[in-house]
C-alpha cells in the first residue's frame, strides 16, 4: 500500500464546495474522478479540511491510498490533462501509511479580500464594500477573535460540528492603497474552522466598522455567546483557504 500527499490549488468559482456530492460539482468529487480514471481504480480523496461553495484554494492539502506505485511526473501530468483548467495538481510525494491531511493538521489558514472600489482584475475574487469603514474598529475586532476561543455565534445554521471551541493563532488585518482603491485582507489562522466561520467573522467586523452594530455587542458575540441583531455572511467567492501546517 502506498500513501500520496498532494498540494492542490482550485479556483472555487464553479463548485459546491470541496466534498463531494452526488448531484453536483465537488473540488474532491473532480480530483477523485481524475485519479481513479488514471489508475483505472477508484481511490477516496482525504481533505485537509472543508470549504464552501465559491471559496477558493490555494496550497490545499490531501492524500489518499492506492496499491499501485505511481510514477509521480507521469501521474501530476496526466492527471492534470484530465482536470478542468480551475483546479491543479501542484505537487505529489509519497509519505507514511499513516499520514491523514486532515486529521494530522496542525492548523490552517485563510485569507479574504476586500476592495472599495470597482476593479475589474480583482471583482471576481474580491468583495467589493459599498460601505466606509473605521480601520480602527477592523484592527480591534480582529484582536478580540485572536483573544477567544468559543465561536458558536459564528457558525452557520444547520452545521453537524459538536463543538464550537477553536484555537487561534492569529488574527489580523492587513492594509494596501493602490491609487483611490483600498484594498483590504483579513488574515486568520486556527487550529480548526466551524462551518462558514471565517465569513461570518468577517461580515460581523464590516458592520461594527461601518457603525452598524456596536463593539461592546461583538465582544458579547465573543465572549458570552449572545447572539447580535445583525447576523451578516460575505460572499464566498473573496475567501481563499491558504494552505495547513504539520
Amino acid at each position: 500500500m502506498h500513501n500520496y500527499k498532494l498540494i492542490i490549488d482550485y479556483d472555487g468559482t464553479d463548485f459546491k464546495g470541496w466534498q463531494r456530492q452526488s448531484s453536483v460539482r465537488s473540488v474532491q468529487g473532480d480530483i477523485e474522478h481524475a485519479i481513479s480514471t488514471f489508475l483505472n481504480t477508484s481511490i477516496e480523496l482525504i481533505g485537509c479540511g472543508r470549504t464552501d461553495a465559491t471559496v477558493h484554494g490555494k496550497n490545499y492539502v490531501a492524500n489518499f491510498l492506492t496499491n499501485k506505485p505511481l510514477d509521480i511526473d507521469q501521474f501530476r501530468y496526466k492527471v492534470n490533462r484530465i482536470l478542468d483548467r480551475d483546479v491543479i495538481i501542484r505537487s505529489i510525494e509519497e509519505v507514511a501509511l499513516d499520514f491523514h491531511a486532515r486529521f494530522d493538521a496542525l492548523s490552517r489558514s485563510y485569507q479574504y479580500f476586500i476592495i472599495t472600489e470597482v476593479d475589474p482584475f480583482r471583482d471576481r475574487y474580491s468583495y467589493r464594500s459599498p460601505y466606509q469603514l473605521d480601520r480602527s474598529m477592523l484592527d480591534t475586532c480582529a484582536d478580540l477573535i485572536r483573544k477567544s476561543n468559543d465561536f458558536m455565534c459564528f457558525c452557520k445554521t444547520g452545521s453537524d460540528n459538536t463543538g464550537y471551541r477553536c484555537s487561534i493563532h492569529h488574527s489580523f488585518w492587513s492594509y494596501e492603497q493602490l491609487d483611490n482603491n483600498l484594498h483590504l485582507t483579513f488574515n486568520i489562522k486556527a487550529n480548526r474552522f466551524l462551518r462558514g466561520m471565517v465569513r461570518l467573522l468577517v461580515g460581523a467586523q464590516i458592520n461594527v466598522a461601518r457603525g452598524k452594530i456596536s463593539i461592546s455587542s461583538f465582544q458579547d458575540a465573543l465572549t458570552n455567546q449572545n447572539d447580535m441583531d445583525i447576523n451578516w455572511s460575505v460572499p464566498g467567492k473573496a475567501l481563499f483557504f491558504m494552505g495547513a501546517e504539520y
